[in-house]
Parts: structure tokens; C-alpha cells; sequence
């Protein structure tokens, strides 16, 4: 990684490699695919994927799933699938049900640790979406495809979920807006016990 003498350092999402530079760059080095430049006041965990609008600011365009360290380190790796099209891309998926697989009447623990698999059905964890959006950034998007085919949304503009002493509260804020309809439009707190 880069030492403290550099002056410049690269981070590249897709190979996980670093590179450091004396210099100031040109702007052809920046431009390839999947690099981040960072100069030396910043840390080199911020070229780490938090979410996976971080892999879509990267340049990742192709859905999937991908590891994201939503615990600012690199000792964590969270495998979630990652909607790059979607209303512009770079949604990390915390829900997904694709084929009725997998049994979502669990307890606590499960529903707190995450159970599933991103590739079909899953949930990633009360604890995961914790980190992911306690800064009060996020927003949230709910996408239901009907039997017909039809595919309803809503999304709303902040949303966040408490750590689990406050017993992952769910908090939405802001407009809320799509072809679903606000079912939470009365409650917008909700507690998950």
C-alpha cells in the first residue's frame, strides 16, 4: 500500500491493487478502467467499496454480485448483489426474492446476521444495512414484479435503520415516490421486534 512519501495512489476495484505515484498524474492515467486516484491526504480506505454505489461510481455497469466492506475494512467482505440499471444504477440489494427458496419466517439472530444467498433469495442482514446507512444518505427502493409481469416501485428519499439496541428501528424521510403507492405513508417509523 501506499507509504506515507507518496505523493499519489491508485486503488483499482476490479484487480484490488494499489499503485503509488510520485508525481502529480496525467490525465490519461485516470481514465483507466477501474482505477480510483487518491492523493496522499486522503486514506486508503475510502477507495474501498462501502456499497455498491461506490462499484457503480467505479465503473462497474454489469449486475451482480459483488463484495462490498460496508465496516470500513478490508477484514469483512459482504457478498450482495448489485442492481447497476435501475433508476442509474448502484443499488445494493438488502432483499431479494427471485424463486421462494429460502424460508423468510426466521428469528432474531438469523434476521440479524443475514441468511440466503445473493445470487436468488436473501436478506443481508439487519446489521449490514445498519452500517450501510446510519450516515442518513441512503434511499430506499422496493420493487415488486407482478404475476402479469407488471413491475410496481417505490422509493423514498433517506431511509436508515437503528443498530440493533435500538433495535433496528426503520426511519424514512423525505419524498416518496413511484407507482406502488406509500404504504408507510402513516408510519414512518417501524419497529422490526
Amino acid at each position: 500500500m501506499c507509504q506515507r512519501e507518496c505523493v499519489f495512489f491508485g486503488f483499482n476495484s476490479q484487480t484490488k491493487k494499489c499503485r503509488t505515484h510520485k508525481k502529480s498524474l496525467t490525465s490519461g492515467t485516470s481514465e483507466q478502467a477501474g482505477w480510483r486516484y487518491y492523493s496522499d491526504n486522503d486514506f486508503v480506505f475510502s477507495a474501498i467499496p462501502k456499497d455498491c454505489n461506490d462499484l457503480h461510481e467505479d465503473g462497474q455497469t454489469i449486475t451482480g454480485v459483488y463484495d462490498i466492506y460496508p465496516y470500513s475494512t478490508l477484514t469483512i467482505p459482504i457478498s450482495v448483489y448489485c442492481d447497476m440499471t435501475t433508476m442509474g444504477g448502484g443499488w445494493t440489494a438488502i432483499q431479494k426474492r427471485v424463486d421462494g427458496s429460502v424460508i423468510f419466517d426466521r428469528n432474531w439472530a438469523d434476521y440479524k446476521n443475514g441468511f440466503g444467498s445473493p445470487e436468488q433469495d436473501v436478506w443481508v442482514g439487519n446489521d449490514v444495512i445498519h452500517q450501510l446507512t446510519k450516515e442518513n444518505s441512503s434511499s430506499l427502493y422496493v420493487s415488486i414484479t407482478l404475476q402479469n409481469g407488471t413491475t410496481q416501485y417505490i422509493m423514498y428519499d433517506r431511509f436508515s435503520v437503528s443498530d440493533e439496541a435500538g433495535k433496528y428501528q426503520l426511519f424514512l424521510t423525505g419524498a416518496a415516490t413511484g407507482t406502488l403507492g406509500d404504504s408507510m405513508k402513516r408510519k414512518r417509523q417501524i419497529d422490526w421486534r
